[in-house]
């Protein structure tokens, strides 16, 4: 019976003694974790309400953080930091983490706020980070550029996975300062103010090895009035809204200073957009560079392999008369496909010509089109396009023309066809056209009314024998107007082509 007895008290003082000790190993870590803080972070930027560690599990957690240093804010409602290894510790002097869990982080990064901070001193006993697993739930992230813009970006932080997270003890070169195996992030909306006219909102994003956004919209601040108020010269209200973007096997990434952005597919269905230009304000007579230029200069290094557009649509409206309403051109069912679209190593000598073509139905009557592609490491710009528009009612363009151009037409094209090929200077090339029973009638400037005796004269003079394809224009020379963009550059030379056909 004393045997027992004194068992019991032996297991009783061990047990005693086993707690004391957690007890004391518990504050002592504690203790060490808050010491540690209070070294790193002055009470000006760091506070929180509690720290508990369990010294048994490796678990430490935190409770309502707050961070506040150099432009940066980072609140959370709660630090979880679990299966701390202490073998690794002690053995290495490295720090290895199960798992680090964020609940609710709101992190704000305010570049207004932003002080120059000196280097710290590279020290080659410092410890490397290895976190197995990160989880960020909820929270949010906003960045703010000036203390006029709220936010520049605003996003809504579903949830946040890293797996085998590493920070090494020497300098990162890459975009992220950490090495990682696997990510996955997903955000219920985004909002990016894109420039003075623009904004950009996602209502859901996905990243793993592909990046996904639904409902992506460029939208613009302004309502066409009071846009056209405010521009100084010519310049397009866009209005754009896309259901569904993929980028395939992203791959983001900093090298020799540069961002890079590669993805070998890249997928946009049921694209919408909407174009004004108000012809009535004052012209930008500023040289428009050619859209292989404009990637040629892009300060990204970008690799888009290939690119495949479906079922989308594009309109777009010119206003020329205040007395009337806006031109417009549409393009229904939108179907592309572009090929390499890079300037990554223009220097290479197999480097690629980026490639489009394109199909879609035109101003809701024809089929038509596009095939064009242009080397964006030539630094003359050159360029190859060519399409064709198939049969179409002439009054079927009476919506652009009647606006754009105080004409009327009757009649039947039956077909078009238009090769050209140029540089940033000029273009030549050829145009077949077959049209029936083709009439043009004049407006007055501002009314409905024609001008008879003009109209009279112009049909008197268009050529109504041309029922065949063998009216082709071989000797179309177009000179670029370089303050106008390459759009306006194709539809010169295929206005000079029917000008020639009819006349």
């Amino acid at each position: 019976m004393k045997k027992h007895k004194k068992l019991i008290i032996l297991t009783a003082a061990l047990l005693v003694v086993g707690i004391s000790a957690i007890f004391f190993l518990n504050n002592y870590l504690k203790n060490q974790i808050i010491f540690s803080l209070e070294k790193e972070f002055p009470s000006s930027e760091l506070s929180y309400d509690d720290i508990t560690v369990n010294a048994l599990s490796g678990n430490t957690s935190i409770s309502n953080i707050l961070l506040n240093r150099n432009g940066l804010r980072i609140a959370a409602k709660k630090v979880d930091l679990r299966d701390f290894s202490y073998f690794t510790y002690v053995r290495t002097g490295n720090i290895e983490i199960g798992l680090l869990e964020l609940i609710a982080p709101e992190v704000v990064v305010n570049r207004s706020d932003t002080t120059e901070t000196s280097p710290r001193s590279k020290d080659k006993a410092e410890r490397s980070l290895m976190v197995k697993k990160f989880r960020s739930i909820g929270g949010s992230l906003r960045v703010i550029e000036n203390d006029s813009a709220p936010n520049s970006l605003f996003v809504s932080i579903k949830r946040i996975e890293l797996e085998k997270v590493f920070f090494a003890n020497k300098e990162k070169v890459g975009l992220l300062p950490f090495e990682h195996t696997y990510h996955q992030v997903e955000s219920d909306s985004l909002y990016y103010d894109m420039n003075e006219w623009q904004s950009i909102t996602v209502q859901h994003l996905k990243l793993t090895r592909d990046l996904e956004l639904s409902n992506f919209n460029i939208l613009p601040k302004y309502s066409r009035k009071q846009f056209d108020q405010i521009i100084p010269y010519e310049k397009d209200w866009i209005a754009l809204k896309v259901e569904n973007i993929i980028f395939k096997n992203v791959d983001l990434d900093k090298r020799n200073d540069s961002l890079y952005y590669k993805s070998p597919e890249t997928i946009i269905e049921n694209a919408n957009l909407q174009i004004y230009r108000n012809k009535l304000v004052n012209d930008d007579a500023r040289i428009k560079p050619m859209y292989s230029q404009m990637l040629r200069d892009l300060g990204v290094k970008l690799q888009l392999d290939s690119i495949r557009v479906k079922d989308s649509r594009i309109v777009y409206e010119e206003r020329i008369l205040e007395s009337r309403p806006p031109a417009v051109i549409n393009f229904q069912n939108v179907n592309a496909s572009i090929k390499d679209l890079t300037n990554h190593n223009p220097g290479v000598d197999d480097f690629p010509l980026t490639t489009i073509k394109a199909e879609a139905v035109f101003m809701e009557n024809s089929r038509l089109t596009l095939n064009w592609d242009f080397d964006v490491s030539n630094p003359m710009d050159e360029f190859r396009v060519s399409g064709r528009l198939a049969a179409i009612k002439a009054e079927a363009i009476n919506p652009f023309l009647k606006y754009a151009m105080n004409v009327e037409t009757e009649g039947v094209i039956n077909s078009l066809a238009y090769n050209f090929y140029g540089n940033r200077n000029s273009a030549k090339g050829n145009m077949q056209m077959e049209y029936r029973d083709f009439k043009v009638q004049i407006l007055k400037d501002g009314e409905e009314k024609r001008k008879s005796l003009l109209s009279r004269l112009a049909n008197l003079i268009i050529k109504n024998d041309a029922v065949n394809e063998d009216v082709t224009q071989e000797n179309i020379n177009v000179e670029r107007d370089k303050t106008k963009s390459f759009w306006n550059f194709l539809w010169l030379c295929i206005r000079d082509g029917a000008l020639k056909t009819f006349f």
